[in-house]
């Protein structure tokens, strides 16, 4: 009889443990998937740090993201290329006599590894925080300067394409298991450096083990 009391209770605390485990593994997740796919876009912003550029207007990043969830831990791993282009205004020369102002686009493509810690919240929501490590493809360098340029930007020289180390801390919200929604920041070459909002759609597949 004992033993068989202490099989009961080693079956029941296997159960409660079990279970305890799925549903810490369902806290990580609004979605069973092992893959996501998503693609968004959103504006970027900020303040300009450059000769020749008074500040940052509204850009674009666009991006798409590929990643793994792990299914025994709340995080999750991909790769993320993106195109930015940030609105920076020139400040320039009009007929020698006077400064005026026009727009001047720097233009960017990043690749990087990403890694974000996941937390279910409810039945709709999962926040999530992480980082992304790699390198950008510039097409107009932080060295750009003005030469006697005019109002529409000619005269402005740069070094030309150039690359630089990126790095994205990121926080964000994913509802629905559809929209995800993220701020950051991409930390490059100064003359691309930008804060970011975007908002992107996810399509999930093949099911976690």
């Amino acid at each position: 009889m004992r033993h068989q009391f202490l099989l009961l209770a080693a079956a029941a605390s296997c159960l409660f443990w079990s279970s305890n485990a799925v549903q810490a593994q369902d806290s990580y997740f609004t979605r069973n998937n092992a893959f996501e796919l998503e693609a968004g876009i959103g504006p970027n912003f900020g303040l300009s740090n450059v000769e020749a550029m008074r500040k940052n207007k509204v850009g674009t990043d666009l991006y798409g993201e590929f990643r793994y969830n792990f299914a025994n831990a709340p995080l999750s791993i991909g790769m993320q290329v993106a195109y930015n282009i940030l609105n920076r205004e020139t400040k320039g020369y009009n007929d020698g006599y006077m400064w005026a102002y026009s727009n001047y686009d720097y233009t960017s493509t990043d690749l990087m590894l990403t890694c974000d810690y996941r937390k279910r919240v409810s039945k709709l929501a999962t926040i999530f925080g992480g980082v992304g490590i790699g390198m950008c493809r510039i097409s107009d360098s932080a060295k750009l300067q003005s030469l006697g340029a005019d109002v529409t930007g000619e005269g402005f020289t740069d070094d030309g394409p150039s690359g630089s180390m990126a790095f994205m801390p990121r926080v964000g919200i994913h509802v629905a298991n559809l929209l995800r929604i993220t701020a950051g920041y991409k930390f490059q070459e100064k003359a691309n450096r930008h804060a970011f909002v975007t908002i992107g759609v996810t399509f999930g597949f093949r099911q976690r083990r």
